[in-house]
């Protein structure tokens, strides 16, 4: 790669010098996925709206000529409620998008439902999933329920959340559907897993090679450490792996700064788990990352089994999310605290620095427009090594979204 296109800075084929900005000013969510046909898809939940709008961009980063330029919303059809909001969206095998979320059932109200609906390429509700097109879940003995994670196992959307009781104590669940869209009998009871410790929290969810679940939280056993668990695709724990089923995050003897609790996760090619959480030791906030074997061990191969914890100079910043390359190299992005620039992170398979991406493995991209605040919302890796970025941009004294910004980062 030549001095004129160093891996990390922005991609001069996409968009306007690598940058696509999509004007949208009442988003609450947003994501951006690269699918096997080329064609970007951007999913946004907004204010007030029950169901999602969704942008649709050519590889290079062009507006699709045969899609709404304003985007196409896609009301979650025959459900009440104030507003739906995204968590994740993925592509079936037979081209339709499922998109999972939570349904707010009123304004500034906690009471949510799990949700999820399934579209096809043209921003269309499929008759022949659920009920018109979307599949709510709710159970007798919960008043709320809520979507941290959802991925796709053979078609079968798996999805992990939150419930919180009639006596408002919290637990973790996990519910698979059919590709129907109904609930999976052979998947924990009726299609929903509560088979999780009273202490677990876990908020990310992956689909290993083999259909079982990686799963990273956190633990308030004993105080608020890290968690991650392997789980058998029948929805309950692996006991072959760690320590039946589960093992403790806690480098707080070394690392006494940090929040051991996980906030993203990604798996590698060869099914180790990379988990990620955010670090005040001495007074800057800062990143650090693990990587468990597949058995649930910490890996020697990466740091020497020890967490690689990051700061910036002169920046205190939050790791948001999470993905692995073909390669091996883990890349973290996030912003900085103040919002006024985004930060990526880029480590090689063992752990160190990646000295070929940006400056020392770290890219910092300032704002738009200059001077705006500006959150990280997605981070997807094509298969040719590119970053897409996706991001929302406001005012620093506005809270209202100036708009969603999309960036292509070279390989």
């Amino acid at each position: 790669m030549s001095e004129k296109t160093r891996s990390g800075e922005l991609d001069p084929s996409f968009g306007s010098n690598g940058i696509v900005e999509i004007v949208n000013p009442r988003s609450t969510h947003r994501i951006t996925k690269r699918l096997p046909d080329n064609r970007l898809w951007t999913v946004v939940s907004e204010r007030g709206l029950m169901g999602v709008r969704m942008y649709r961009h050519l590889a290079d980063g062009g507006p699709d000529p045969v899609f709404r330029p304003d985007g196409v919303v896609v009301p979650l059809s025959g459900v009440t409620g104030h507003a739906f909001e995204l968590t994740n969206f993925e592509e079936t095998t037979t081209g339709r998008l499922i998109i999972a979320g939570s349904v707010r059932v009123q304004a500034n109200e906690t009471p949510t439902l799990m949700a999820v609906m399934s579209v096809d390429e043209d921003a269309e509700l499929d008759p022949d999933f659920g009920t018109g097109g979307a599949t709510v879940i709710e159970l007798p003995d919960a008043i709320s329920t809520f979507t941290h994670d959802m991925h796709l196992s053979d078609d079968r959307a798996v999805m992990l959340g939150r419930l919180l009781d009639t006596n408002d104590r919290g637990f973790t669940l996990m519910v698979r559907l059919t590709p129907a869209g109904q609930r999976d009998p052979s998947f924990g009871l009726n299609g929903v897993s509560r088979d999780f410790p009273t202490y677990a929290n876990f908020r990310t969810l992956h689909i290993l090679p083999d259909r079982k679940l990686a799963l990273a939280g956190e633990s308030t056993r004993s105080g608020v450490t890290g968690l991650v668990a392997r789980y058998t695709s029948a929805g309950v724990p692996d006991t072959t792996y760690g320590t039946e089923g589960f093992t403790d995050i806690d480098f707080s003897s070394e690392f006494p700064g940090a929040a051991w609790s996980v906030v993203s996760s990604a798996v590698s090619p060869d099914g180790s788990h990379v988990v990620q959480g955010n670090s005040n030791e001495g007074g800057g906030q800062g990143v650090w990352l693990s990587r468990l074997t597949p058995n649930g061990q910490f890996d020697n191969t990466f740091n020497g089994g020890k967490p690689v914890v990051t700061y910036l100079d002169g920046h205190g910043y939050t790791g948001l999310h999470l993905a692995v390359q073909a390669d091996g190299k883990i890349v973290s992005a996030g912003q900085t605290q103040s919002f006024s620039e985004l930060v990526l992170l880029r480590l090689n398979a063992d752990g160190q620095h990646d000295a070929s991406f940006g400056n020392g493995g770290v890219v910092i991209v300032t704002s738009i427009p200059p001077g705006s605040r500006e959150v990280m919302a997605s981070l997807d890796i094509q298969p040719d090594g590119k970053l897409l970025v996706c991001s929302v941009s406001r005012s620093e004294f506005d809270p209202e979204p100036f708009g969603i910004v999309l960036r292509r980062l070279l390989a």
